[in-house]
């Protein structure tokens, strides 16, 4: 789910609209096709025009935007009421069908929720690649009848969300439960995720020439990319200095955002490098994304003086320069990749 700009395909009036919204994290943008937009503090509203850019359709059955090639957040007209993000605890519906697998490693790449209902179709065998925190998961088989088994966990569970990773002809039934139903739209396999050779360094600084022009060195660098094909779709690198190791250029291009990509490539370069300490200048609002990973914030001159050296310019004003000085001390992570096997 890539809540950044949201097209609002709602038909009449809606009071709770600004109320679940708020409950959607990562929201940005928000396109409004009604006449009267909502008032969304924090929240740019955008014009009918650039529904063609959404990057999520919230919609209601009967909507003029459910065939479109999107990920699409369908709303029942009698919505439960409640505090918690629609991402704490999704019933999440898995199918034997190529992709399904994918489209659901993906979805809790992007939103890591601390609980986890599987719904899995008998015979599968796959497994859900994780690159998150280890969550509470419970999981039980289809029984045939997709409607009753959701609207049945739906009952025991009092899932925030309900995810079904395939366009259903009806959404209408399961909308009963009063949840929210997200249907991502599958667009292809889970990308290979792997350290980078030294031949392939040219290939990472032009995906790099969006992200201050940063290069790579393949005598101090170890760089971890996520590939579709032969295509780099996200990095993240650690650099060898004489005093220390740096982790930066964590960089995912706006056209590949929203996957949980910049998740997986961290996850392979802890994996990888979790023996040495490693330093590094976190943005800011990305504290708590790096804090998964084992990083904790210092004060900056605890950064290995060569480390130091890239923000001399910000003459010890961390807040001015909107980062953090963060440091990952040698210790295996608890957040390791790891399957969920969704046939037991």
């Amino acid at each position: 789910m890539d809540p950044r700009r949201i097209l609002i395909d709602i038909k009449g009036e809606r009071q709770d609209i600004a109320g679940w919204i708020a409950m959607i994290p990562g929201v940005r943008e928000v396109i409004w096709q009604a006449e009267d937009a909502a008032d969304l503090p924090g929240i740019r509203v955008l014009d009918p025009e650039a529904a063609a850019e959404a990057t999520l359709i919230i919609t209601e059955p009967g909507g003029e935007h459910l065939r479109d090639p999107v990920d699409l957040l369908i709303i029942p007209s009698d919505l439960k009421e409640g505090e918690r993000l629609i991402t704490d605890r999704p019933l999440l519906c898995v199918f034997s069908e190529r992709g399904a697998a994918d489209a659901a490693a993906t979805f809790l790449d992007q939103q890591y929720p601390p609980e986890i209902i599987l719904l899995a179709e008998r015979g599968s065998d796959q497994e859900i690649r994780l690159h998150a925190p280890r969550a509470s998961i419970t999981s039980e088989m289809m029984t045939g009848d997709l409607t009753i088994d959701i609207l049945r966990l739906a009952a025991a569970y009092d899932p925030t969300l309900i995810v079904i990773p395939k366009r259903i002809p009806d959404p209408a039934a399961i909308l009963k439960a009063g949840v929210p139903v997200f249907i991502p739209y599958l667009r292809g396999g889970a990308a290979e995720v792997r350290e980078i050779r030294s031949d392939e360094f040219p290939a990472a600084d032009t995906v790099w020439i969006d992200y201050h022009g940063t290069t790579g060195d393949p005598a101090v660098d170890r760089i971890f990319a996520a590939f579709e094909g032969d295509a780099i779709v996200s990095l993240a690198r650690c650099r060898r200095h004489p005093d220390g190791y740096e982790v930066d250029a964590v960089f995912t291009p706006e056209s590949h955002r929203g996957r949980g990509l910049s998740r997986q490539v961290m996850t392979a370069l802890i994996e990888a490098c979790y023996n040495d300490e490693l330093t590094m200048y976190a943005v800011v609002h990305l504290k708590k994304f790096y804090g998964e990973f084992g990083f904790v914030p210092i004060p900056e001159g605890d950064l290995p003086a060569s480390v130091r050296e890239r923000y001399l310019w910000a003459a010890g004003n961390m807040e001015g320069a909107e980062v953090a000085p963060m440091r990952r001390s040698p210790q295996r992570p608890a957040i390791l990749q790891e399957s969920i096997s969704i046939n037991r």
